[in-house]
């Protein structure tokens, strides 16, 4: 029998509730507490320990699906529904693609477990339930997270760029002295020979061009409504105001404002109202404008794309909709908000070769124009 486990994948700086490396609880008791703890489990109501044997067959896999090859994957197998110090029920290293074999002593009919996996280089990754069965083979997925320390991009020239990229080289030719944020320098010209040569030598505007080519393959692939005029959100974008490591801010088609109001009704289109208060300061020049917001839900708890609209009149009376779209690192409120207090104010923000490498969890092998690499 194989049963193949739904899989979670350990974020950059949370670990799942209860992780313990030290020995299981207990170790080391004296005799007569075990004796007293096995004479519990025979009472009326429990069910008596018994030892059975099983194996797993882990599946490592990058979030881009690519293979893990390792010679020292470190494996421990906890109770999925125990959360304490005690539920690490075993622990082996082995090298990646091979079966591991499990002799434990269980109690009663339940036997559900998860398995976490460790390896150099990659966040520390965990598998959703496995409900084995005593003499069974048990096929499980994980998927790992790279760590990015030490890694750099790699861009395609822009004469690589696949046909995908079609609607970013029509945008960005319409997007002249485009603002680069933290580097507060001003690009008169982004296509071609520009855009090769702009990140030489400058990590800030590296970083500004992978959040751009992150942002932008969220944004063409993201499930659509029902009611969107557009292929994608992408679509709606006009010509590049500003880039930088965390967002872009576009000018865009009215109509985007209205699909995000409409999104905002409810319904089953993937996105849910995102507060956009934190955004007004993205826009100073409109200090009373109208601003709404929504972000994508994201099974896997990562890399969700928050797109924010913005309406005012100019100057001299025109309508203006601008757009700050955004991918976070975490999909949950909590966890994004312990980033935003906690670990943004350290590292500058958010970290777009970490979403990067979040983002296969959703678009796979995609294409987004560049790769990363080691130094």
């Amino acid at each position: 029998m194989v049963a193949a486990a739904s899989v979670r994948v350990a974020s950059c700086e949370s670990r799942p509730p209860g992780e313990s490396t030290g020995p299981r609880r207990g170790a080391g008791r004296r005799p007569g507490t075990a004796v007293a703890l096995l004479a519990l489990a025979s009472f009326p109501g429990t069910a008596a320990a018994q030892e059975t044997r099983f194996e797993i067959s882990p599946d490592l896999r990058t979030t881009r699906e690519a293979p893990i090859r390792s010679r020292q994957a470190r494996y421990e197998l906890r109770d999925f529904d125990r959360f304490k110090r005690g539920s690490v029920r075993a622990r082996r290293t082995a090298p990646t693609g091979k079966p591991i074999r499990f002799r434990i002593r269980v109690e009663g009919p339940r036997l559900d477990f998860r398995l976490h996996a460790r390896l150099d280089g990659f966040l520390e990754a965990w598998s959703g339930k496995i409900r084995t069965s005593p003499g069974g083979v048990h096929a499980v997925r994980l998927r790992a997270i790279r760590r990015v320390d030490g890694l750099v991009p790699r861009f395609a020239r822009w004469a690589d760029l696949s046909r995908t990229f079609q609607p970013l080289r029509d945008v960005l030719a319409r997007s002249p002295n485009l603002r680069v944020r933290e580097e507060k320098r001003v690009i008169r010209s982004f296509v071609e020979g520009s855009y090769d040569k702009a990140p030489q030598g400058r990590p800030g505007v590296q970083r500004a061009k992978a959040t751009l080519l992150n942002v932008f393959g969220k944004m063409s692939a993201a499930p659509m409504p029902k009611f969107a005029r557009r292929a994608s959100w992408f679509d709606y974008v006009h010509r590049l105001e500003s880039i930088g490591r965390e967002r872009f801010i576009a000018h865009v088609h009215p109509e985007l404002f209205e699909a995000v109001l409409s999104l905002q009704k409810g319904g089953d289109d993937g996105y849910v109202r995102a507060p956009a208060g934190d955004h007004r300061k993205n826009f100073p020049q409109y200090p009373g404008a109208r601003l709404e917001s929504v972000k994508s839900i994201e099974p896997s708890g990562f890399a969700n794309l928050q797109l924010t609209v913005f309406r005012a009149r100019d100057a001299v009376g025109n309508l203006v909709t601008l757009l700050d779209a955004d991918i976070d690192e975490h999909a949950s409120s909590k966890q994004h908000f312990y980033d935003a207090a906690f670990r943004h104010p350290f590292s500058g923000g958010t970290d777009p070769y970490l979403v990067y490498e979040l983002l296969g969890f959703a678009l796979g092998a995609r294409d987004l124009g560049y790769a990363l690499v080691r130094r």
